[in-house]
């Protein structure tokens, strides 16, 4: 079973990127890969296996995706188009990227990512664990009307800010703050 989704055009017309998904039934997950079709000769062909699509830069030169760094976790990566597909990692960040968008210019990238903030502690003095004892964890106290999000689980806390960071890579600088999510 397959399915295409989030075609892309070129900014000069001459190709379409978009999304194959399709079952890897061995590991029993869904696959994503990053396909284009050409408009000049209508071939298709693979550009990144299990990826995500973000988009084109402004030029066309450059497309961004995200995926699953070596090092573990998503990470925003751009794959030179005018080339030999050079692929370059962008972020090297802890928690993952969304609403990644290339600046007018193609010089930056702006993105949401969760800060986390501390979690309320457990105000009750437990007897002291015995070594080598395995006891229920301590548990969790919710202090937020919206701590749980279907088909995902338990929330964790903190907010969603807006990030910037080169297009070339380096550090993200967040640009806002506050108990709030910025979108």
């Amino acid at each position: 079973y397959e399915s295409v989704s989030n075609p892309l055009v070129s900014p000069d017309g001459g190709k379409i990127v978009y999304q194959k998904h399709w079952i890897d039934k061995t590991n029993d997950k869904r696959k994503t890969d990053l396909w284009t079709y050409s408009l000049k000769d209508l071939s298709n062909q693979n550009l990144v296996n299990d990826a995500s699509l973000v988009g084109w830069s402004p030029n066309g030169k450059k497309l961004a995706f995200t995926k699953q760094a070596e090092n573990g976790g998503t990470q925003i990566f751009v794959r030179d188009m005018s080339g030999e597909g050079q692929i370059t990692q962008v972020t090297r960040v802890h928690r993952t990227p969304d609403n990644i968008e290339w600046s007018p210019d193609g010089k930056h990238f702006a993105f949401t990512m969760l800060v986390p903030e501390g979690s309320t502690e457990w105000n009750i003095n437990i007897p002291f664990k015995p070594a080598n004892s395995e006891w229920t964890p301590s548990p969790r106290v919710i202090d937020d009307y919206k701590w749980r999000t279907d088909h995902q689980g338990i929330d964790e806390e903190g907010n969603r800010q807006i990030f910037i960071v080169e297009a070339t890579g380096g550090t993200p600088i967040q640009v806002t703050d506050g108990k709030w999510n910025d979108n």
